[in-house]
């Protein structure tokens, strides 16, 4: 990403150099922009699927409200509607997705054909998390039904949540004063190297208060307890699972 600039045209460069032909491309609520829409759907021939939220606000409200329910709405089939229990972070949840198909003209965005309305409970850590999200996607019912659309959405924050959370919200890799060379490289695959290891200790940790896990935060406060004695474990360890705890 060059200077001064963010994930937009970061994105719309990376999708011109990719061959996506045929290929689904999932994109987070910064994302949702006429001209990477028409640059996946009409120059790289791939579906969409981007999520809206508060921060497109435009949007949001043409899809909140410019759909008007008809008098006798078509009953909900799994092409149209998905409802799931799941775990996720350690939380329980609920997600509903409604889908409506709809033209590019009548939401303004191109491309656009089945948009939906997501809506997710949580519990968990003795919190209550309800939210709402919409979702626009240039892929027909036929090709991604609703709980394609479910799926789609899980997958793209498994991702985030797994590796890039780690990286710039636990490890200050966004707040890095280096940015270019063969430093920078170092510091990433180091930065890295501490993920792989958290993840393996994070299998066997078990969180101190009910359906709550632990984090890599802990796995940093797990190394320095002691007076450092479990880090000092890892860098002398004979085998490679010689450090994990018992």
């Amino acid at each position: 990403m060059a200077d001064k600039s963010n994930e937009i045209p970061a994105a719309q460069t990376l999708i011109d150099r990719l061959d996506l032909d045929g290929k689904r491309v999932v994109l987070g609520a910064l994302h949702p922009q006429e001209l990477t829409a028409q640059k996946l759907l009409f120059e790289r021939g791939a579906d969409d699927v981007m999520t809206v939220e508060a921060n497109q606000k435009s949007l949001a409200q043409t899809l909140e409200t410019k759909r008007p329910e008809p008098f006798f709405p078509p009953r909900p089939t799994p092409t149209t509607q998905a409802y799931r229990r799941e775990h996720n972070r350690s939380r329980r949840e609920v997600r509903a997705l409604n889908t409506m198909n709809v033209t590019p003209e009548e939401v303004g965005f191109a491309g656009a054909a089945p948009i939906g309305k997501l809506r997710t409970r949580g519990r968990g850590c003795r919190r209550k998390v309800q939210e709402t999200r919409f979702l626009i996607t240039s892929a027909s019912n036929e090709r991604l039904d609703a709980f394609g659309r479910l799926d789609a959405k899980r997958g793209y924050w498994a991702i985030e949540s797994s590796l890039h959370y780690r990286l710039d919200e636990v490890l200050d890799e966004d707040e890095s004063r280096v940015r270019g060379g063969r430093a920078a490289h170092l510091l990433g695959r180091c930065r890295r190297l501490v993920v792989g290891f958290a993840c393996e200790w994070l299998r066997k940790a078990k969180g101190t208060k009910k359906n709550c896990r632990k984090g890599t935060r802990d796995f940093q406060d797990h190394l320095t307890a002691n007076n450092r004695a479990h880090a000092f474990a890892l860098i002398t360890a004979s085998t490679p699972s010689a450090w994990l705890q018992n």
